[in-house]
C-alpha cells in the first residue's frame, strides 16, 4: 500500500488585538461577579419573603430578576455575549437558590421568633 500524501497547509491566525480582547475579559469578569453579588442579595431577600409567609412571592421575585440581568448589564454599560451571559444567569440562579437555602437556616432569622 502506498502512504497518502497529505498536503500541508498553512493555518493563518487572525491577528489578536489586545486592547479589545482585554476589554471583553474585563466585562466578562465584571458581569459574573455582579450576577452572583445580585443572586445573593435576591437569595437572602427570598428567604425574608418565604419566612414571613409569603413562598410564591419569593420565588418569583427570584425568577423575575433572572430577566432584568440583561438589562441591568445594559444600564451599567456592561457589553456581553449571549454565550456569556448564558454563564451569568447560571452564576445567579446557583447563587440566588443557594442563599436562599443559606438565609432560611437558623442563623439569620433564628432571632426573629
Amino acid at each position: 500500500m502506498a502512504k497518502k500524501e497529505q498536503k500541508e497547509e498553512e493555518i493563518v491566525l487572525p491577528e489578536l488585538n489586545e486592547k479589545e480582547f482585554l476589554i471583553k475579559e474585563i466585562h466578562k469578569g465584571k458581569s459574573v461577579v455582579i450576577s452572583y453579588g445580585f443572586g445573593i442579595g435576591i437569595g437572602f431577600l427570598s428567604a425574608f419573603f418565604q419566612y414571613i409567609g409569603l413562598l410564591p412571592v419569593a420565588a418569583i421575585v427570584g425568577l423575575a430578576f433572572a430577566f432584568l440581568i440583561p438589562y441591568m448589564f445594559n444600564y451599567l454599560g456592561i457589553e456581553i455575549e449571549r454565550k456569556s451571559l448564558a454563564y451569568d444567569l447560571i452564576a445567579y440562579l446557583l447563587a440566588w437558590i443557594t442563599f436562599w437555602i443559606v438565609g432560611l437556616n437558623p442563623p439569620f432569622f433564628y432571632s426573629l421568633t
